[in-house]
């Protein structure tokens, strides 16, 4: 078939095919949502996404996700986990396929004539290391600390290759994603502004501060004092300006007994120096994990850019609705009130990673309008009026902005940490539109981690009660 020929042919069969082929994810999230979250049903949600993610589509990896985080609301733990381990299994086969072979090279030109929705998801570094950490909490719902361990140290495996990776590039003057970056938003005029000014503090998007709190939190758990010190003073560094973080670092440093960090962390937040946290050995930890929301959707913006000669338009991913308030997780304690505050803004990170993406993407649209102005031409050229109408209909179709992204993450990761006394007591918890009793008994030294996912209209609760780390046992030496 001539070239010519096989141009009128993609382009009469991209009026009848594209429009079911680009279903916006976005809306297929919205509508499996509301069963689950009124009764807990993942049968709408495992019809729309289930099959595509056993299977080797391109969207597995993005299901895998959903799904994984779905079953987690729907408080399925077992499942949850399964589902996680094999989105790791699958973001590991995309790592290790990261050569491009030729059929992967066909596929990248194939999508500069239809659209990015048909290149495989792969996902970013921050979803990545997100299913580690929520994965961690899984375990860490079952009692199972070992497991929870492994998987935010799979996290953090994730965030020191990308960082090494970044490295390696700029060691070798290869790096330009960043002034990239920083010059996309000049060929896009002003719609990019106002979220690149919201994610202007972040400076990556896979560096996760809470995957290092939660894993302070689990060594401490465990008696650990050295290592949840190692891990709370990196999610410090991420995130100096947390609360929930300078706090923990306060705690976990007198543990580890490290003196001058202390003192340190005591006079840059103001704290007397006489101040000594309770006896921990006469009272219980309680650690309270909050997910907050969901991160918003992408959204398609159309922008006339000049492309060979003449204005050609194209379609861009943008995130518009990220500026929602998340509340705080209000804590009624005996001894008074305690509130949660954000350790990690997940819209922060989605809005940081299109940043670093948008170059690329600038340039796939860039070559896919080329490509689409010399379709239509030859088309015209061999077909008349009509070969040339269909053509410019079939790029119209295609020139869709791709609006993956997994949307079942929260939209912050919020914590808070406080002492109780031993005993049977009562905690109340508010936010968004519901007020919930949670009781516990606490027994001196112990670790109560209350892990709670919440959107308005929907709450998940979580109580896990730890017994006091056992001390090492001393063995006797032969002789003695």
């Amino acid at each position: 078939m001539s070239l010519s020929r096989s141009l009128f042919v993609f382009s009469a069969a991209a009026i009848v095919a594209t429009a079911p082929a680009y279903a916006s994810h976005p809306n297929d999230f919205a509508n499996v949502l509301p069963p689950l979250m009124q009764a807990r049903d993942t049968v709408p949600a495992e019809k729309m996404f289930l099959k595509d993610a056993n299977s080797s589509g391109r969207n597995q990896l993005l299901y895998l996700y959903e799904m994984a985080s779905l079953y987690r609301m729907a408080g399925n733990t077992e499942k949850s986990i399964e589902l996680f381990k094999a989105a790791d299994a699958v973001a590991h086969d995309y790592e290790g396929k990261a050569v491009v072979s030729a059929g992967a090279s066909m596929g990248q030109v194939g999508a500069t004539l239809t659209n990015d929705s048909l290149l495989t998801w792969e996902g970013a570094v921050y979803d990545k290391v997100m299913s580690r950490t929520l994965n961690a909490m899984n375990f860490l719902a079952k009692q199972d600390l070992e497991s929870a361990q492994v998987e935010v140290k799979k996290a953090e495996e994730y965030q020191s290759q990308e960082r090494d990776r970044i490295q390696k590039a700029v060691a070798k003057g290869e790096q330009k994603d960043q002034k990239a970056a920083e010059t996309a938003p000049a060929a896009l005029g002003s719609n990019y502004n106002e979220m690149y000014s919201f994610a202007r503090n972040v400076r990556n998007s896979y560096e996760n501060a809470f995957t290092y709190y939660l894993s302070s939190q689990i060594y401490s758990a465990q008696g650990h004092a050295d290592d949840a010190f190692i891990d709370i003073a990196r999610a410090y560094e991420l995130a100096p300006q947390v609360p929930a973080i300078q706090t923990a670092y306060l705690d976990m440093a007198a543990r580890a007994k490290r003196e001058t960090e202390v003192a340190e962390m005591k006079a840059r937040l103001g704290v007397a120096p006489e101040f000594q946290f309770p006896d921990r050995s006469r009272t219980g930890t309680v650690v309270v994990l909050f997910e907050a929301g969901f991160v918003p959707p992408m959204s398609e913006v159309s922008i006339n850019l000049p492309v060979s000669g003449q204005l050609f338009t194209m379609a861009f991913p943008i995130y518009n609705n990220f500026k929602f308030a998340a509340p705080a997780l209000l804590v009624q304690t005996p001894g008074g009130a305690q509130t949660t505050t954000k350790v990690v803004d997940m819209r922060q990170l989605a809005v940081k990673s299109l940043q670093e993406r948008m170059p690329s993407i600038l340039t796939r649209s860039t070559l896919g309008a080329v490509a689409k102005i010399q379709a239509q031409k030859e088309v015209k050229k061999q077909f008349g009026f009509f070969g040339g109408l269909a053509a410019s209909i079939a790029s119209k179709l295609v020139t869709v902005a791709d609006l993956r992204s997994w949307l079942s993450l929260p939209a912050e990761m919020q914590s808070a940490q406080f002492a109780l006394q031993p005993g049977p007591t009562e905690l109340t918890l508010t936010a968004y539109d519901w007020t919930e009793k949670v009781a516990m008994d606490v027994a001196p030294g112990s670790y109560t981690f209350v892990m709670v996912k919440a959107v308005p209209g929907f709450k998940a609760i979580r109580t896990v009660s730890l017994a006091p780390p056992q001390a090492p046992v001393a063995v006797a030496q032969a002789g003695s």
